[in-house]
């Protein structure tokens, strides 16, 4: 059965900034070393997540590896609790919805 997106939302990538636990396990080229890279990220990622948004409300869609970053779909409301987030080097998406957010502090 195909994923349904959830209506009204926007796909956003997220990008991590310097992770030194990320680029350890990145650097080990391990079957096992990959296994464990991708479970730290879909943790690391759905942790981020589960405390900015309210259960139901978002969708992570992937985890990327070759960068610690994931897309996810909200709605353009939502963009504005990950701006204060340090942890974060780039959000993108609706450049619209970015740009009424980025402004505001």
């Amino acid at each position: 059965m195909a994923s349904k997106r959830i209506q009204d939302h926007e796909l956003y990538f997220v990008f991590m900034n310097f992770d030194p636990e990320y680029e350890r396990l990145r650097a080990d080229r391990t079957k096992r070393g990959a296994h464990e890279l991708d479970l730290y990220l879909s943790t690391k990622h759905d942790e981020l997540l589960a405390r900015t948004l309210q259960p139901g409300t978002y969708k992570r869609t992937l985890s990327l590896v070759i960068v610690d970053g994931f897309a996810v779909e909200i709605c353009d409301d939502q963009v504005r609790f990950f701006i204060p987030f340090h942890s974060i080097l780039q959000f993108s998406g609706n450049k619209h919805a970015l740009s009424r957010f980025q402004t505001t502090t």
